[in-house]
């Protein structure tokens, strides 16, 4: 059995350091229909139909560590080429990581129901995602949804019925059954205490779909001021800052959580924390003083930053606070927006 750092360089995807969306067929080193399964659990469904369909490409999606390490031993018995793993919040992936037109299949099998009323919101189906779903797959790719919980299912069924970017493949809207289906764990379980499941297999009905812009960690936006200043009494006394926006009907949240001075040179590094809709970022942000007279925003590499419009108003959030207690400093340049008000 190979060590677990084997294992993760052999079946974990390094979305943070690659560029977005993801190219997969590289990450196969072939290109073949690809296949996605949100939430993989124990994992026995995705390495079945990897088992029974070599000549697809699979992509797993999960947070807990526990099972991808589970995951990796079964790859791994079974010498599977044609699984790769993903850990990564979903609606991060779906929004951000994966092409337009890539998946064959995407199966969402028994998610988190969140039954209680106020946490509804967290549930993974919702109307934004998927539209992302269908964006992903694609023209009559198929989406098969699966659950046990009746009151999410009834919440599932009327998101589909609302939307027009996934259209229905059976005479219902769901299902009690599903013939050739693969039994999960949580299917059987919910059989044998006489719990009725839910299924839903909706395909893709758009023609196309707008593709997604390459999110790349270089030509990361920044800003350029000039003039005399002590970074130090900038800086002094920084506490915690918070900001609320929104972009294209995205609320967008940045958080300035704190300020370190680099040893030995007159730089700072504010550690940031960026919420897009979905997307999250937790990156560094350096103000730099150069020998010229220059004092440069921009990121630091910490985090794998990706040019978002919130990484953009994060730095213009930065610079305007250096300004603000700074104010002979002159704007030289700025890639983020106009910084005066």
């Amino acid at each position: 059995m190979k060590a677990l750092s084997e294992q993760i360089c052999d079946y974990l995807i390094p979305w943070k350091n690659l560029e977005w969306p993801l190219d997969l067929d590289a990450l196969f080193s072939r290109k073949m229909p690809m296949v996605l399964e949100i939430g993989f659990g124990d994992g026995s469904f995705l390495i079945d139909i990897a088992t029974r369909f070599p000549e697809r490409n699979y992509v797993g999606i999960e947070l807990a560590w526990d099972p991808i390490q589970r995951l990796f031993k079964k790859i791994e018995h079974l010498g599977l080429s044609n699984v790769k793993v993903l850990r990564c919040d979903a609606g991060q992936a779906i929004t951000s990581l994966f092409q337009t037109d890539i998946f064959e299949e995407v199966f969402i099998n028994h998610p988190d129901p969140w039954p209680k009323e106020r946490h509804h919101r967290r549930r993974l189906l919702q109307r934004s995602f998927l539209k992302e779903v269908a964006a992903s797959l694609i023209k009559d790719g198929q989406l098969t949804i699966a659950t046990d919980h009746a009151d999410y299912a009834s919440w599932i069924a009327e998101i589909l019925e609302s939307q027009d970017e996934l259209t229905n493949t059976l005479k219902e809207t769901r299902v009690p059954t599903l013939e050739g289906r693969i039994i999960t764990r949580y299917q059987r379980k919910a059989q044998e205490e006489g719990i009725g499941n839910h299924f839903f297999v909706w395909k893709r009905a758009m023609d196309q779909v707008e593709k997604k812009p390459t999110l790349r960690k270089e030509d990361m936006p920044n800003v350029a001021l000039r003039g005399e200043v002590d970074l130090e009494a900038v800086f002094d006394g920084f506490e915690q800052l918070n900001f609320q926006e929104r972009n294209q009907n995205i609320e967008v949240l940045i958080n300035l959580v704190r300020a370190f001075k680099q040893h030995g040179e007159p730089h700072f590094l504010v550690e940031t924390m960026i919420k897009e809709g979905r997307l999250n970022q937790q990156v560094g942000i350096n103000v730099l003083k150069l020998e010229d007279g220059k004092i440069t925003v921009k990121t630091s590499a910490i985090g794998f930053p990706r040019a978002t419009w919130g990484m953009k108003r994060a730095i213009w959030h930065v610079a305007r606070f250096v300004l603000s207690r700074a104010p002979q400093l002159k704007i030289v340049n700025s890639t983020v927006g106009d910084l005066i008000d």
